[in-house]
C-alpha cells in the first residue's frame, strides 16, 4: 500500500499517465503543453457541469413522478446514481491528477486519504456502472425471450432498498 501513497512519487495508480506523453516530448513548447492542459481542464469542467445537470434532472424527474417508479426503472435510477458517483468522486480527482502533471508539478497534490479515495473511485465506480448496464441488458434479453410476462406492479419501498443494495 505504501507504493500507492508515497507522496514523493507520482500517484502510481497505473503504469501509464495521461500527462506523461504531453510533458516528455522535447519538441513541444512549454506554452503548447500548458494550452493542452488548459483544454483538458476546460473540457472536463463542461462535462462535469453537463453530467451533474442531466443526471440530477433525470433523478429529480424519477423522484417527483411516482408512476415512473417501476421495477425496471430502478435499474435506470441505479445507473444515474452510479453516473453521479463517478461525476462527484472520480471525475474531479482525475482532472486534478492530470493537472498535477504540469511541468514542475509532478507530485500528487492531495493527502494519502484522497489518494485512497481516488484509487477506490477508479475501481468501484466504473464497476457499478458496468454492472448496472449488464442488469439492464439482462432484463431486456428476458423481455425478448419471455414477452408474455405479467405486467409489473409499482415498486414498493423494500424493493427499492434491495435494488439499491445491488
Amino acid at each position: 500500500m505504501e507504493y500507492f501513497t508515497n507522496r514523493n512519487a507520482r500517484n502510481a495508480t497505473s503504469n501509464f499517465s495521461l500527462s506523461s506523453d504531453l510533458t516528455s516530448d522535447p519538441l513541444i513548447s512549454e506554452n503548447a503543453k500548458l494550452n493542452r492542459f488548459l483544454l483538458i481542464v476546460v473540457v472536463s469542467l463542461v462535462i462535469y457541469v453537463l453530467g451533474l445537470l442531466f443526471n440530477g434532472t433525470l433523478l429529480l424527474v424519477f423522484a417527483k413522478n411516482p408512476t415512473l417508479r417501476t421495477p425496471f426503472n430502478v435499474y435506470i435510477i441505479n445507473l444515474f446514481l452510479g453516473n453521479l458517483g463517478i461525476i462527484l468522486f472520480q471525475f474531479p480527482l482525475t482532472v486534478c491528477h492530470i493537472a498535477s502533471g504540469l511541468p514542475g508539478r509532478l507530485k500528487w497534490l492531495h493527502n494519502d486519504h484522497t489518494c485512497s479515495l481516488f484509487l477506490w473511485a477508479n475501481q468501484v465506480m466504473p464497476a457499478c456502472v458496468t454492472g448496472c448496464h449488464e442488469l439492464i441488458a439482462l432484463t431486456r434479453l428476458w423481455s425478448v425471450f419471455f414477452p408474455r410476462a405479467l405486467p409489473q406492479p409499482p415498486l414498493t419501498l423494500p424493493g427499492v432498498f434491495i435494488s439499491l443494495l445491488m
